[in-house]
């Protein structure tokens, strides 16, 4: 179960992580901006 559960979030975290780097630049940038 835990390894199972483990591995679930490893996978979600690779899948989120472009995403989260990505709005993570665009706060970057605008907070830059001002």
């Amino acid at each position: 179960e835990t390894l199972r559960d483990r591995s679930k979030v490893q996978q979600l975290v690779s899948l989120f992580d472009p995403i989260v780097r990505a709005f993570d630049g665009i706060a970057g940038e605008r907070v830059s901006m001002r």
